[in-house]
Formats: structure tokens, sequence, C-alpha cells
């Protein structure tokens, strides 16, 4: 199961942070592989900066292999999308992952030439080395339906971003003001809206409970009882399971409501937290 943990810290800015370009921060919390190294080198996530790990696990899908160290491998790939007699293993599509079930074998037979090159150029384009040269998220959320359509030949013309910040044809495309997908209207963009809908929200350790207890570091990532095991641990060993930062004495919020908030909650304070529950005098049997 792919899990993109390195993606929307810029989501979480307030909206009195919207008109800002970037957020800065003096702490990096990321997955080897996947983190952006923008932010690993300049401090700052942006909406530019989400999409690397989306780059990085569209990558991976197509060859099969690791985060760490991906690019490299897939450098003639991604340099030669259009030449397959110049890509060069492991670099190469999986052919056990393609799309064509039951193909005799080979890369070719289980993945369209046509879909290696809209992923090689997706990839590329959400992971290039300077923001600058980035593809924009609404412009990669429009290929990925096209690909999913079939229809690999995206015209980025049609979505040409107008002065207000808002694509031009959004209307038809079903991506709203500033490439929020709005209503799709396309199979592709159902499939997504549903998907978006069902997200997995139970906790990260048992998968099984709603998540209830947000840590002063604005993770929510433990239901009650998860939380209450992790409180008989040695205080040193007390982490957020997703930045690994000490949970403290007390909570920032506690309850159901919590498994409907956003899962990351940017300026959570642990001094205007909320007790914790008792709940480890139960587990000791006193």
């Amino acid at each position: 199961i792919a899990r993109l943990a390195d993606t929307g810290l810029a989501k979480a800015a307030t909206e009195a942070q919207a008109a800002q370009t970037h957020l800065s921060t003096a702490r990096v919390c990321g997955t080897p592989g996947f983190v952006d190294p923008l932010i690993v080198n300049g401090g700052q996530h942006s909406t530019y900066t989400d999409g690397y790990a989306v780059g990085v696990t569209a990558l991976m899908a197509l060859v099969g292999l690791p985060a760490i160290g991906l690019k490299g491998k897939c450098r003639r790939l991604l340099k030669f999308p259009e030449e397959p007699a110049r890509w060069q293993p492991p670099g190469v599509p999986d052919c056990s992952a393609g799309g064509r079930d039951g193909a005799p074998g080979g890369w070719a037979d289980s993945w369209p030439p046509s879909v290696v090159s809209a992923l090689s150029e997706l990839v590329l384009g959400l992971t290039e080395e300077y923001v600058e040269d980035r593809m924009p998220l609404s412009e990669a959320l429009l290929r990925l339906r096209a690909v999913g359509m079939g229809d690999s030949r995206f015209d980025a013309a049609q979505h040409h971003e107008g002065t207000d910040g808002s694509a031009e044809g959004d209307t038809a495309s079903g991506v709203g003001s500033g490439g929020i997908a709005a209503q799709p209207s396309d199979a592709a963009g159902s499939v997504m809206a549903q998907a978006d809908d069902e997200e997995e929200r139970c906790c990260v350790v048992c998968w099984l409970n709603p998540r209830e207890v947000r840590f002063g570091c604005g993770h929510a990532s433990l239901c009650r009882s998860c939380y209450a095991a992790l409180r008989m641990r040695p205080i040193e060993a007390q982490l957020c399971p997703n930045c690994r930062a000490p949970i403290g004495e007390t909570v920032a919020e506690l309850g159901e409501h919590v498994n409907a908030a956003p899962t990351f909650v940017m300026g959570s304070r642990r001094s205007a937290g909320v007790a914790p529950p008792d709940e480890r005098g139960d587990r000791r049997g006193g």
C-alpha cells in the first residue's frame, strides 16, 4: 500500500497564510526517497514540493523499484521516454505490474508505450530540480485523468492558466478555481472522488479503530487504545508515529471529532491541550 505521507504539508497552512507562496520550517521530517530535496536544502514547503512524492510514487508504480535512488536508476527511461531501445535495466517498466492482464511477456506487452511516455513526463514534471520548472499539481491531476481514460495525449494549452490563477477550460475538465478538483464528470474523476470519500482514517497502529487523539505536533494518528499502549512505553519512546516528536504530557485534541478533522493541523499547541485519557491504570490493573 502506498501512502503519500510526504505530501500535503503546504496545504496545512491556515487561510491567513494562504497568500504566501511557501512555508518555512526549521525541522525536516520525511521519508527517505520521498522527501523533496528542496525541503531538505531550503527548508521551504510549497504546492510544488507537495507534488514531489506523488511523482516518486508514480515512478515506483511504473518500474516496481524502491524509492531510494530511483531517479538515478531510471535516468535513461526519464531522458528518453519514447525510445525504449535506450532504456537500461533495472530502470524499465515492470512487466508484472502493467495494465494488460495476461500479457505474454516483456514490458511492451504489459505497458502501452503511450502510458509509459505519459507517466515519465508526469514524473519529470513533478520532480524537476528547480521549482520554477515543475509541473503544477492541477496539471498533474488532469494528466492522470487523461491516462486513466485511455488518452495520454494531454494538451496543456487547453488548460492554460489565466491571470486570476484559475485554469481555462476547467469547467469541462472538472477542476475549479486554483486547480482544486470540483465535481468530475468523467469516469476517472468519479473514481477519484469516490476514493477521496472513502479515505482510510483508521489508527496507524491497529488499523481497526478511528483516530481520536491529536498530539501537540499536529498529527492525529492513534485511537485511544493504541495511545494508552504508547503511554506504557518508557518516556523516551513516547513519540508521535508520524514525525517522531515527543508527545508530551497532554494531547492537543481528544474525541470522536478528531477522526473527521484533517489528519494534520499546523499550529496545534500542547499548552492548550487536554489531559490524556486515564487508561494506564486500567491496563496495569490499578
